[in-house]
């Protein structure tokens, strides 16, 4: 699961420590991953801290963090508005259906048990769907919990393979692979999620700064070719060097842990 808080700009390093080095320390102790982002670089502007893991982990950061921010606003001489808390989920686009239910009706209920408003936005950006939580602090939290039991329960749709070869076309020669660029500088350490075959895909254990980073709902392309020492099992460690291409990123020299 994925969610986004916004920190103000002059709270920011209260709460995410400097250059939100604290906040990752928290993230790395649980054991989920968490950036932090200002809009263009601007670091007068707000943080966005996008956090990424279960359900549970998600959970104890983001109340690590509110606990954090309610210290850094007393600081300040400004109560916490413990009334008004908003939350933004991305949720996968094949478990919306879940979510919402028959002409609104879970999505309702949830807003009910909760306390919280709820609105799953129709707007899908990379196979995933905005979600908007509001209410109380403890509101929030817990309609989260509700749709984290939900999309849990249904499987991931993980992405189609890719074609790592360019299609060959008469008159034109054989297949050729297509162009790589190295990313990483030292090997990366991931776990692969899924294998078919010849391919799988691999899940990042850190987040990798790239533009294409967010291709293929963040997993590591990984053909059998680039696996050191025959053929890997899902939920097996690697470790491996990050590659792009025009498909979006992928793992080579790969072999595991």
């Amino acid at each position: 699961m994925q969610t986004h808080l916004v920190v103000p700009a002059r709270l920011a390093e209260a709460v995410l420590g400097k250059r939100g080095a604290e906040a990752r320390r928290i993230a790395a102790t649980v054991g989920c991953q968490l950036q932090v982002r200002a809009p263009c670089d601007d670091r007068e502007a707000d943080q966005r801290v996008i956090i990424v893991g279960t359900s549970s982990q998600c959970t104890v950061v983001q109340e690590v963090l509110f606990g954090r921010l309610a210290e850094a606003l007393r600081a300040h001489g400004q109560p916490l508005a413990a009334d008004r808390a908003a939350l933004l989920l991305f949720i996968r686009a094949e478990a919306a259906g879940v979510v919402v239910g028959k002409q609104g009706f879970v999505l309702r209920q949830i807003g009910q048990q909760s306390g919280a408003s709820i609105e799953l936005l129709r707007e899908e950006v990379k196979r995933l769907r905005p979600c908007i939580i509001t209410g109380t602090w403890q509101n929030v939290l817990r309609a989260e919990r509700h749709v984290f039991d939900l999309v849990s329960a249904v499987p991931v749709a993980l992405p189609a393979p890719r074609r790592p070869w360019r299609r060959h076309e008469p008159g034109r020669g054989p297949k050729v692979p297509l162009p790589r660029t190295r990313v990483s500088a030292a090997p990366a350490a991931g776990v692969v999620v899924s294998w078919r075959g010849q391919f799988g895909w691999v899940q990042p254990c850190e987040p990798i700064d790239h533009h294409q980073a967010n291709a293929h709902q963040g997993l590591l392309y990984l053909h059998c070719k680039d696996f050191v020492g025959g053929a890997p099992v899902a939920g097996q460690r690697v470790r491996y060097q990050v590659y792009s291409d025009s498909n979006g990123l992928g793992a080579e020299e790969c072999f595991a842990e």
